[in-house]
């Protein structure tokens, strides 16, 4: 066995029994709905390996937790996952594998019942089909609540082959990469305005994006923030004003956000709920 999946091993077996504590004691049952779809050929891309991060004190555990692969691994298929996730609405987990062109390659929606704690397993094998030899892709996980909403999206890049074999590296990040100091969840803010002020650890340069959005999709405001550059593998502190008009009180997700600069799509999201009023 080599070096690398001794570590490999090592990490999974930890991590595993980190979240033992949280899983429930019966093992809940999930249906599935599968969809693989066929896409065209375009060219891979070099790929990088992304740095560990420098946890902050204060950075919670993270609602969606990809325990492996790990980014940049080299896999065939199927995929296996081992992750686990907070359920949302109708305790749906949404498994997504997105290629280049941001086309969808193949999708599952896990839904448990017989849950009776917060976590629950997102562990499968993960079929796919390429029309090439290779290709970069982003495996994400999310979750949505009853009006359809993003509660959060955890990803991870992948070098996906049509033939070969695995190079599974661990996944060194499973604490949020967003921290918010205030508003805390479901505080009520009134005033006509929100300051927001947390910690953020980018992927990338891309800006983030601040959100409001009301149960029936509307959006209140938004805002994007430019952060220095993502060399250093630091949480970037920032504060931000929020100006809102309503006329009534009224409920929102706040979501904050950070596109893929390589793939079309968001790379990841993180939401609270809030209650705004005039």
């Amino acid at each position: 066995m080599d070096a690398i999946s001794q570590t490999t091993q090592a990490t999974i077996s930890f991590e595993s029994q980190i979240l033992t504590t949280e899983l429930p004691e019966e093992t809940p049952i999930v249906e599935t709905e599968i969809n693989y779809i066929q896409k065209s050929a375009t060219p891979t891309p070099n790929a990088q390996r992304t740095p560990s991060p420098t946890v902050t004190p204060t950075n919670p555990e993270a609602v969606i937790q990809i325990v492996y692969p790990g980014s940049l691994s080299k896999v065939i298929s199927p995929i296996k996952i081992e992750a686990y996730a907070q359920p949302g609405a109708e305790n749906k987990v949404f498994i997504e594998l997105i290629g280049e062109n941001g086309q969808l390659i193949a999708s599952e929606i896990r839904k448990y019942q017989n849950l009776s704690r917060l976590w629950a397993p997102v562990n499968l094998e993960f079929p796919f089909q390429l029309d090439q030899a290779a290709e970069y892709a982003r495996l994400q996980i999310r979750t949505e609540d009853q009006f359809h909403r993003t509660i959060a999206l955890s990803p991870i890049h992948l070098i996906l082959q049509s033939n070969g074999i695995n190079r599974i590296y661990p996944n060194t990040i499973l604490l949020d990469r967003c921290v918010i100091h205030s508003p805390k969840t479901n505080e009520v803010i009134a005033g006509s305005l929100l300051i927001v002020d947390g910690e953020f650890l980018p992927f990338n340069d891309q800006p983030i994006l601040i959100e409001l959005t009301t149960e029936t999709g509307n959006i209140i405001n938004s805002k994007y923030i430019e952060l220095q550059s993502a060399s250093s593998d630091s949480f970037i502190s920032f504060k931000i004003d929020l100006p809102f008009q309503v006329s009534n009180r009224t409920p929102v997700r706040m979501t904050i956000s950070q596109k893929d600069e390589r793939i079309p799509g968001f790379l990841y999201v993180y939401s609270q709920l809030l209650v705004i009023e005039p």
